[in-house]
C-alpha cells in the first residue's frame, strides 16, 4: 500500500487492515472499494473543510454519488463528469446488491 498523505495512515491503513482481518476470520465474503473521484460531488471537500485544494477523494465523498444532496448549499456542482460518476457508482452498487442478494437466496 502506497501512502500519499498523512490521513492515509488514519483511514486507509486501518480499513485495509480490518478488511484483511475480517477476510481471514469470517466465512462470508468481505468487500472493499475505493473511490478516487475528484469532481463537483466531493462531499467533504466542498463543505468548507479546507480540503478543496487537495486532489482526489475524501472520507464520505461517495455520498454525493449515492444520495441526492442539495448541491448549491454545499458549494457543489454537477456536470457531465458528475453524471457519469453517479451512473457508474449506482450501477456498481446495484450490481453488487443484486448479486449478493442472489447469493444469499441460493444459499
Amino acid at each position: 500500500m502506497k501512502i500519499l498523505m498523512a490521513t492515509d495512515c488514519n483511514y486507509i491503513a486501518p480499513v485495509v487492515g480490518i478488511a484483511k482481518l475480517h477476510a481471514k476470520t469470517q466465512s462470508e465474503p468481505v468487500y472493499l472499494y475505493r473511490i478516487s473521484l475528484d469532481a463537483g460531488l466531493n462531499f467533504l471537500k466542498r463543505s468548507n473543510s479546507g480540503f478543496d485544494h487537495i486532489p482526489g477523494a475524501c472520507h464520505a465523498d461517495d455520498l454525493g454519488c449515492l444520495f441526492q444532496i442539495p448541491l448549491e448549499s454545499l458549494n457543489m456542482h454537477g456536470g457531465e463528469k458528475e453524471l457519469k460518476a453517479i451512473r457508474r457508482f449506482v450501477k456498481l452498487w446495484t450490481n453488487f446488491l443484486e448479486k449478493e442478494a442472489c447469493r444469499v437466496l441460493i444459499n
